[in-house]
């Protein structure tokens, strides 16, 4: 909680080695999720 009480910024890595995501999806991923080819 007292993390939050400053701005912190995160890469991809570091947000989810934090926890504040779970993974961070490549495009392939995201272009099946989303429903479009890309």
């Amino acid at each position: 909680e007292r993390d939050m009480d400053r701005d912190l910024y995160f890469n991809s890595t570091q947000a989810v080695e934090y926890g504040l995501i779970d993974r961070v999806l490549d495009r392939t991923e995201a272009a099946h999720v989303n429903g479009h080819r890309a």
